[in-house]
């Protein structure tokens, strides 16, 4: 997971969908994580940009990311499709 440029979190109760995007923006990586995996990945991944969608736990992973010294793209745009689509494209990859 050391070439992720954008990590993308489909956030939910359970079971967390991320989706890693390289530098030249091409999905490379799709993993299925638990609530405890996502923590540690989060910790462990190099600085990256994450994005997720806004509902009740994202300030909670908000805050996980930061403090793992990652980004937010706030306010950004991920090929043209708004932050809150793009978990969304995680089905394409699978």
């Amino acid at each position: 997971m050391s070439n992720v440029s954008i990590l993308s979190i489909d956030l939910a109760k359970n079971v967390f969908q991320l989706l890693g995007i390289d530098q030249s923006g091409k999905p490379f990586l799709s993993k299925r994580l638990s609530r405890t995996k996502l923590y540690e990945a989060l910790i462990n991944l190099p600085t990256c940009e994450v994005v997720m969608e806004a509902c009740s736990s994202s300030h909670y992973w908000g805050r996980v990311c930061l403090a793992a010294g990652h980004q937010g793209l706030k306010g950004k745009h991920l090929n043209g499709m708004p932050n809150c689509l793009v978990p969304a494209r995680m089905n394409w990859f699978n």
